[in-house]
């Protein structure tokens, strides 16, 4: 009997001690891990929503908000962090980082995406979604990109000169095959 029971402690405690996720845990988070709530990913146009046990990701944009992954409340880590796993045993670990401010890791991911709390879930998120086949065809992949990429910092950088383009002299080269071709000629 003594040894199922270490057996058994060993297989619900190991993933704790280990740091992995406590399946089946037990109740869900509480207030005093302060990650329940609506949280924005910095860089991203990523918004996660905390509660009921509950992880919700939304995908939004100036114009749009798509519902992403979910996952469920699995349990703490030894290092403190609240887990939450998703149908696809994707482990994503929140850690409370002072006033408003938290850190999201998701196993497997090099680095730590940085949280900040919103007031609320953005209104368009809230928003009854249009049906039909209209509503199928709103939002594409490269109108959601572009709209993503428009709410980042700008990063210009600029390569080569500016050129006359067709207007440039032309400086003529042959090669040794006989192919000859031109490149604008401007310092």
């Amino acid at each position: 009997m003594r040894r199922a029971v270490a057996v058994l402690l060993a297989v619900v405690a190991g993933p704790v001690a280990a740091g992995g996720p406590a399946v089946g845990a037990p109740g869900g988070p509480t207030a005093a891990d302060g990650v329940d709530g609506v949280w924005r990913s910095d860089g991203y146009g990523t918004v996660l929503a905390f509660g009921d046990g509950r992880l919700r990701e939304y995908q939004t944009t100036a114009v749009s908000c798509l519902p992403g992954d979910s996952a469920r409340f699995t349990g703490h880590s030894a290092d403190g962090a609240v887990l939450y796993t998703g149908a696809d045993e994707t482990v994503y670990r929140i850690r409370a980082q002072g006033r408003g401010r938290a850190r999201l890791h998701i196993d497997g991911s090099v680095g730590d995406r940085r949280l900040r709390r919103l007031p609320a879930l953005p209104v368009r998120c809230t928003q009854a979604k249009p049906a039909g086949a209209r509503a199928t065809f709103d939002v594409f992949p490269g109108e959601t990109l572009t709209q993503a990429l428009m709410q980042r910092p700008a990063f210009t950088v600029r390569v080569g000169q500016n050129a006359q383009g067709v207007f440039s002299d032309i400086l003529t080269r042959t090669l040794p095959n006989g192919w000859t071709f031109g490149l604008p000629d401007e310092e």
